[in-house]
């Protein structure tokens, strides 16, 4: 009987994998549930010797898993219990993973329906590595535009940080995604399978044009390659290049600051709303699905608010 729940549970897996990349999950989120998966299992056998099949699971059952996690040593922080925020993301995992196997009709209820999750005591606060405007400046004009490299390497960076996207959507996109009549990119294959088109900007696009005119013919290697961006093999840009040069960039204009390429998306967001562009618009631009992540910018630190108040508040200017 066991085994027969194991070979099951296999089949499931595979299963379950096909299902979150038909949702449009992310490369990294696929990749990272069935290691979060493994965790529930391999408590499951050791801890609950006796459950045979999945009907077995019930809610006690993974009510005693939560507690388990609340115990668990954290490895990077020896002596310390994980954090709510990993303990969080493994029960988000089995909640998803019991949806899988109602919807599918593995299980005739789902025991993780009523699983609360722990508080995320984490403060969001703006991201640190918002560029200025100058510091913008300094990274784009880093690279050689006497070298073929260094043209592609300069477009990349324009196209970052005219529209926000991420890394993998970069990647991804192909020489039919641009429309220079139109000062516009479309955006394909972005988190959630949710695509978009995005305003380019003039500078982006002279930058672009660039590269397709001069530097992407002498690197492309195949007539049928229509991925945009090439490395130097003629093959598409792959995450860890695109992140490489950021940081390579960032580190040769001596900014201090920890610069990535989501960075530039956050830089993006915050010079937008600098310039008084509506949130709603930034949330459709970056592509996200909630207001509340978009929200996040509008953030403003106590330096700001102190030059605000000195400058608005009514006492401040008081004679008498």
């Amino acid at each position: 009987m066991k085994e027969e729940f194991e070979e099951q549970l296999l089949e499931i897996k595979e299963k379950f994998a096909e299902y979150l990349k038909i949702r449009g999950m992310s490369e990294t989120t696929r990749a990272k549930y069935p290691l979060e998966l493994k965790h529930f299992f391999r408590w499951l056998h050791s801890e609950q010797p006796k459950v045979s099949s999945l009907a077995e699971i019930t809610r006690d059952v993974l009510s005693s898993y939560q507690t388990h996690l609340y115990y668990v040593e954290n490895t990077r922080h020896p002596g310390k219990s994980l954090s709510f925020s990993a303990q969080q993301s493994r029960l988000v995992v089995v909640r998803c993973f019991f949806r899988f196997l109602l919807k599918e009709g593995f299980i005739l209820y789902d025991p993780a329906s009523e699983l609360e999750l722990p508080p995320d005591r984490r403060r969001r606060t703006l991201p640190r590595d918002i560029m200025t405007k100058k510091e913008v400046l300094k990274v784009l004009e880093e690279p050689n535009m006497q070298d073929l490299l260094g043209i592609r390497d300069r477009a990349i960076l324009e196209v970052l940080y005219a529209t926000g996207i991420r890394n993998m959507e970069l990647c991804n996109l192909l020489l039919y995604d641009i429309d220079f009549e139109g000062e516009t990119l479309r955006v394909t294959q972005g988190k959630h399978a949710k695509d978009r088109v995005v305003p380019l900007g003039r500078m982006a696009g002279e930058f672009l044009r660039l590269y397709l005119e001069e530097a992407r013919p002498k690197l492309s290697r195949l007539p049928e390659e229509r991925h945009l961006f090439l490395s130097c093999r003629g093959r598409p840009m792959c995450r860890e290049a695109v992140n490489d040069i950021v940081r390579r960039y960032a580190r040769s204009s001596g900014i201090k600051k920890k610069i990535t390429t989501h960075s530039f998306r956050h830089t993006c967001a915050t010079h937008l709303l600098q310039g008084k562009a509506p949130i709603r618009h930034i949330q459709e631009m970056l592509g996200h699905r909630s207001l509340s992540t978009t929200q996040l910018y509008t953030r403003v630190d106590l330096t700001d608010l102190k030059k605000v108040f000195k400058r608005c508040h009514p006492r401040e200017h008081d004679e008498s």
